[in-house]
């Protein structure tokens, strides 16, 4: 059996191959940003270089997450495609186990720990799963989530763990003297060729379960759905004058941030609309605007097939005219036009109105995660729509 192995959870890609469980070549790629170019030239040059055609691909092993949101997505756009055009067995694991699981031989307990950003980690604390039908696996004691050093730290110390990962890096100093030992800086990154060996052992997921996956984020990205601030009471402005949809510049990104401010409770920064303008090769970007004043915008992001919604918001004072679907229209005018076979989003579960927008144009309940929302602990509910089923004339 021939097996892909593909992992876009760090800033650093790597993809593996293996046959018949033996462990294989390994090639890691690029910083985070270029992965949606990267992933794909690495494997064909993998693949070239071990005499192999993708047809001959019998299993793609994925890691899930937690990790990058970007290099997340783009890896399983990826293995959705290869699962669309070549029909192979797909398994998964997540971030954290992979990190622990080769070291679990030589350590009772190991404690995977992922650089969050924002002084926060992904952290868990795993050891080998009993029974000899569950040899190689791993048994979490404490599950994947959110922890800041700190309590990620009293939360491991009864069991006097390994710690790895690019956390465990970045926090060495506050280890020190912690109960347990550190892990080698050279296994802080999860091995894409030790997941190829192993995937033998991993059960295939279901075919309608390829289609509806999605990241495990285990916390809402930074750059999507956001809870809602309490709209200005201060009713509508008349639309007078010519609605343009055109891309978003650099000069439109204060205009873009009030608005953003005045809807969402925990906005985008600057610097996050910069860097949608300032990647094209993954983001389309694009502001309405009426005599030149920009009244609504929309980020979305073109990962090989698939196209992912990420953010779409309309001024308070010019909502009820249609701008938002407007917005939608274009992009899906765009997916129609780059050939794009599906558009995902997550909403939250009481934002009824976009719901409904949503199912207008067809899109269907794929998805539910349960208390995905940190701030309430809302539901999140996964959206999507095939193009070739988006009703005519929307």
């Amino acid at each position: 059996m021939v097996v892909l192995a593909v992992d876009t959870s760090h800033p650093l890609g790597s993809v593996a191959l293996s046959l018949d469980g033996e462990k294989g070549s390994e090639a890691r790629f690029g910083e985070e940003g270029s992965h949606v170019v990267e992933l794909s030239r690495t494997v064909d040059r993998l693949l070239r270089e071990n005499g192999m055609e993708a047809s001959g691909i019998d299993r793609v092993a994925l890691v899930i997450g937690p990790g990058s949101f970007t290099g997340l997505r783009v890896g399983m756009s990826y293995v959705k495609g290869l699962y669309a055009g070549l029909k192979t067995d797909v398994v998964t694991i997540g971030t954290l186990e992979l990190l622990a699981l080769p070291l679990l031989g030589e350590n009772k307990t190991v404690c995977a720990m992922v650089d969050a950003s924002k002084g926060e980690l992904y952290g868990a604390v795993y050891e080998s799963a009993p029974g000899k039908e569950k040899q190689g696996a791993a048994r979490a004691l404490i599950a994947p989530q959110v922890f800041s050093p700190e309590k990620l730290l009293e939360a491991a110390r009864p069991y006097s763990p390994l710690y790895v990962g690019n956390g465990a890096v970045r926090y060495r100093e506050l280890l020190v003297g912690a109960s347990g030992s550190v892990a080698r800086p050279e296994a802080a990154q999860p091995s894409a060729a030790y997941l190829a060996a192993i995937s033998h052992r991993l059960a295939p997921l279901p075919a309608e379960t390829v289609s509806s996956l999605e990241p495990l984020y285990l916390r809402s990205s930074d750059a999507v759905f956001k809870p809602l601030r309490p709209v200005d009471p201060r009713g509508t402005l008349p639309l007078t004058g010519a609605l343009l949809i055109e891309p978003l510049q650099h000069e439109h990104i204060p205009a873009v941030l009030d608005i953003e401010k005045q809807i969402f409770s925990t906005p985008w920064t600057h610097e996050m609309f910069q860097q949608e303008v300032e990647d094209p090769d993954l983001s389309r970007s694009y502001v309405a605007t009426i005599g030149g004043a920009v009244v609504g915008y929309l980020v979305a992001w073109f990962l090989y097939d698939e196209v992912h919604l990420l953010n779409i918001a309309v001024s308070p004072r010019r909502r009820g005219q249609g701008i938002g679907r407007r917005l939608m229209k274009h992009l899906i005018e765009l997916a129609v036009g780059e050939k794009k076979r599906i558009i995902t989003l997550e909403v939250r579960e009481g934002n009824v109105v976009a719901i409904q927008m949503y199912k207008s144009f067809g899109f269907a309940q794929v998805g539910l995660r349960r208390g995905y929302y940190q701030d309430d602990k809302e539901n999140a509910v996964l959206m999507a729509v095939r193009i070739s089923r988006i009703p005519k004339g929307r």
